[in-house]
């Protein structure tokens, strides 16, 4: 199976497909001048983000009531911003692609509700 690099398929999703582009709705422009609130959300932990985005809760009765929801976000939540960096093979980069656009059960279905 050859190998791939999945950055050129994920490397534009993660500055917009993540739940920190709900954290703005959260928030004032004054909220940014707290250095520890800035350091908590401009990062690439997705439960984290999830957290700060107050979609922790959606998300885990997202997981409870759709199992392929709950399957999707275990494997986007394992992504990290050094793992775009390794090799993949074309199989896992389609998975994570098609576990964040999935229009019945994908990560952005349910977080474009709460933007």
């Amino acid at each position: 199976m050859p190998h791939v690099n999945s950055a050129p398929l994920l490397e534009d999703r993660d500055r917009r497909d993540t739940p920190a582009l709900c954290i703005p709705k959260l928030t004032q422009a004054e909220d940014f001048y707290d250095k520890n609130l800035a350091k908590k959300i401009f990062q690439h932990d997705l439960e984290q983000l999830a957290n700060h985005a107050r979609l922790s809760a959606v998300i885990e009765q997202s997981g409870k009531s759709d199992s392929l929801f709950e399957a999707n976000w275990a494997q986007v939540v394992l992504w990290s911003e050094e793992s775009r960096y390794e090799i993949h093979t074309q199989a896992e980069a389609e998975q994570i692609t098609k576990a964040v656009e999935d229009q019945d059960h994908g990560v952005m279905q349910c977080i474009k509700q709460y933007w």
